[in-house]
């Protein structure tokens, strides 16, 4: 387990060889950080295939949203907690996906998305291609928010232990750091 800084301001966790992205208050994005991740929108698009092959049509409502657009967005809410400021927000990253059941509009706007299908197969089978469901209903304590249709990319790794585990980001990424503290006491770590 390694907590580093990127050179444009992004905070990323270590572990196996495998970076994870981490945005909260505490560890913001810089304004020139961002962009699609390529590797995220490849695994999205082999999902949704595999979603279609069971009869479920997903789409993506928003994916990467650069500084500017979450500026903006952040001052046109009336209501706050309806967004993040800018810097704050996973979409900036390029790895999270707010997934909505194509034809059928409103779901996310009256949490419904979490009674459909789509949301039963997604919770399924998103951990196969590297998502987690990671604003889970319950969890608001830990995360901040509840929002069913939001999945982030992690690679396949983490998000098949995440799911099996079946706790939200912030808590796995406490277990991998003392699972790296044990490594380092006993000799098996390293540096």
């Amino acid at each position: 387990y390694e907590l580093w800084e990127s050179e444009e301001g992004a905070w990323y966790f270590t572990y196996n060889d495998q970076d994870i992205l981490f945005v909260d208050d505490d560890h913001p994005l810089s304004s020139d950080f961002g962009g699609k991740d390529r590797t995220a929108n490849e695994a999205l698009g082999l999902m949704y295939d595999a979603a279609e092959d069971d009869g479920i049509i997903l789409y993506t409502v928003k994916g990467y949203r650069s500084y500017g657009k979450q500026y903006d967005l952040y001052r046109s809410y009336d209501v706050p907690d309806w967004a993040v400021k800018e810097g704050l927000s996973e979409h900036q990253t390029g790895l999270a996906f707010d997934i909505d059941l194509m034809g059928v509009a409103g779901t996310m706007q009256d949490l419904s998305f979490e009674k459909t299908d789509a949301f039963s197969w997604l919770l399924d089978h998103c951990a196969e291609y590297g998502f987690i469901y990671r604003y889970p209903r319950g969890k608001e304590d830990v995360t901040g928010w509840f929002e069913p249709w939001h999945f982030r990319y992690v690679g396949v790794e983490h998000a098949a232990r995440i799911h099996e585990l079946n706790i939200p980001l912030e808590d796995y990424l406490l277990i991998v750091r003392r699972e790296r503290m044990l490594e380092i006491l006993s000799g098996e770590g390293g540096d």
